[in-house]
């Protein structure tokens, strides 16, 4: 069985699954259409689990397995990142934070206004490293994972305060010969 990501995965006999955010989305598919669609959430899959377990401790030499024991593997790994993911849904949605798309490994922001941005590292809380992105706009990331999980922000706002200015810079000789290239550094107003 292949380890488990955010990208549909064929599970064999014409059966694939897919995780949305919140639900794990099994599908059947006949190489043209798909047939049928069941979306698991997580309480389900925990039901699902106990059914699986039950079978296992009846001893049925069939089911103890390491295709079972596989099973039971993935399913707390979903279990852990919809439980991660729940744990910060309502303050997200309540900030006015718009989520990434479902598929996205961890929690990836983009394009976020400076409140928004404050808003995410308030939620997260942690030590955070921002660097200049494209264009007038930061990156931000979680030095730490939450329960494995990357948390960043893509081509956030700058502060009202500030803009990011392109210049030339000297570069003192080195290896390589004396040379001005260009850089970019964010300025910002004195605040009063």
């Amino acid at each position: 069985m292949e380890t488990p990501t955010d990208k549909k995965q064929y599970l064999g006999d014409g059966v694939y699954a897919d995780f949305d955010g919140y639900h794990i989305q099994l599908t059947t598919e006949n190489g043209v259409d798909t047939t049928n669609q069941i979306a698991l959430e997580p309480e389900v899959m925990t039901a699902l689990e106990r059914y699986v377990k039950g079978l296992c401790n009846e001893g049925d030499p069939k089911l103890d397995s390491p295709h079972v024991a596989g099973l039971v593997a993935e399913k707390e790994k979903y279990t852990a990142k919809i439980n991660t993911i729940s744990k910060f849904a309502d303050a997200l949605t309540e900030a006015g934070i718009p989520r990434c798309n479902p598929g996205c490994e961890g929690f990836l922001f983009f394009s976020l206004t400076h409140e928004q941005t404050i808003a995410v590292i308030r939620i997260f809380g942690g030590k955070w490293t921002k660097k200049l992105s494209e264009g007038q706009t930061i990156d931000y990331k979680r030095d730490e994972p939450i329960d494995g999980q990357p948390v960043k922000i893509y081509w956030g706002e700058p502060p009202p305060s500030c803009k990011i200015v392109e210049e030339e810079i000297e570069v003192p000789e080195q290896v390589v010969p004396a040379h001005t290239r260009k850089v970019k550094r964010m300025v910002c107003k004195e605040v009063e």
